[in-house]
């Protein structure tokens, strides 16, 4: 299985749609910026969320910042000048709204329906036997250490 992460925005509203079995999912694509500069371009991700995911995300809008994690596939199409394209897939099993700074919380699912606001991350303390390199140590590691 192949994993993704990605934040982006999403590029449209989400689409709730119907099984033939009768389960309900929610469609919708984000636009994920990769690069900087005169490098920079912006991929685009096609996303597929199920049961306790379609709720919270069907609440979403265009241009919400989401974090996703899921299953990553690709798909072959027939563009409209007749040559083949790839385009990126995410089944979608874990997602997290991104506050923009407009006092909004962060909403998240994982399978579930809870709710929560993101916790910050803890910087390390650092020792006297440590070199003071802002929040971080230096680790000494030859290239006898590593596995390639």
């Amino acid at each position: 299985m192949l994993q993704i992460t990605a934040i982006g925005r999403l590029s449209k509203d989400p689409e709730i749609k119907t099984n033939k079995a009768g389960k309900e999912f929610v469609v919708f694509d984000i636009a994920v910026n990769k690069g900087y500069g005169d490098n920079k371009t912006t991929v685009f991700v096609s996303c597929t969320a199920g049961g306790a995911l379609v709720s919270p995300l069907s609440k979403a809008a265009k241009g919400s910042l989401v974090t996703i994690t899921g299953e990553l596939s690709t798909a072959l199409y027939q563009k409209k000048d007749g040559t083949t394209g790839e385009s990126i897939k995410c089944f979608v099993n874990s997602f997290e709204y991104i506050s923009t700074g407009s006092g909004n919380s962060g909403n998240s699912g994982n399978g579930g329906s809870n709710q929560q606001t993101p916790t910050p991350v803890p910087q390390p303390q650092q020792n006297t036997e440590q070199k003071n390199m802002g929040n971080y140590e230096e680790v000494g590691i030859s290239s006898d250490d590593l596995p390639f």
